[in-house]
């Protein structure tokens, strides 16, 4: 199995590099996008020190690391072949990769959504569901394809969020840091032990969800605190 990281995320690549290292299962190569700071929407950036932190250790696990942005991602292709068994990993957040690098990945590059796959794709989606009256948030995991969050669903982590958060930041938090990173190790070990992956296809249209306005905001974080 030859693997893939495409990120912007470094701390959560180098969680991810140590969790499947038990397994026995590592990155062949990352490729790193430098964030896009006139992007308007998921802006919280690592930081340089963090990437420093990410070459360290691929230095020492010999795993090569590519720096790219958003603008030149298409160089990406000549660092990629065809490969029955060439798989993907994206911690892509403010951009969406070309469906020529896609297309590169004959196994298929694994994204996770910040929210509800079908009903909630776009952006602030877990909000949106809060200020619509769903009982649930969570985070779905899912093949890419050239839409938007409208890829093959593989697995959806739903948490009734009533009596349990306080603030929109404690249920992030929950669904990352409890499920995120986990759903990537748990769909590779079974990869690995060519186990056969079960895809739900999104055959009903959804509405795309945008960057939810600080006014309705300030209404989600009523509707948790009650």
């Amino acid at each position: 199995m030859k693997l893939t990281c495409l990120t912007q995320k470094p701390i959560q690549t180098l969680i991810l590099i140590y969790l499947l290292a038990k397994y026995d299962i590592f990155f062949d190569k990352i490729f790193y996008f430098k964030k896009n700071k006139t992007q308007n929407f998921n802006k919280n950036d690592e930081g340089e020190e963090c990437f420093h932190s990410l070459n360290y250790q691929c230095k020492i696990l010999k795993i090569k690391l590519i720096q790219l942005t958003v603008k030149n991602q298409l160089q990406a292709l000549k660092h990629l072949q065809k490969n029955q068994n060439n798989y993907g990993i994206s911690l892509i957040s403010d951009f969406i990769l070309d469906s020529k690098i896609i297309k590169k990945f004959k196994g298929g590059i694994f994204s996770t959504h910040a929210g509800i796959l079908p009903m909630f794709r776009g952006v602030d989606t877990n909000k949106w569901a809060i200020l619509n009256g769903n009982r649930f948030v969570g985070i779905t995991l899912f093949k890419l394809d050239e839409g938007v969050d409208t890829g093959k669903i593989i697995k959806v982590i739903k948490c009734n969020y009533k009596k349990k958060f306080r603030k929109i930041s404690e249920i992030n938090k929950y669904l990352y840091y409890k499920h995120k990173l986990y759903l990537f190790v748990d769909l590779l070990k079974k990869i690995k032990k060519g186990e056969k992956i079960k895809f739900q296809l999104q055959k009903k249209k959804y509405p795309q969800f945008y960057k939810m306005t600080r006014t309705k905001t300030n209404l989600v974080k009523n509707l948790i605190r009650n």
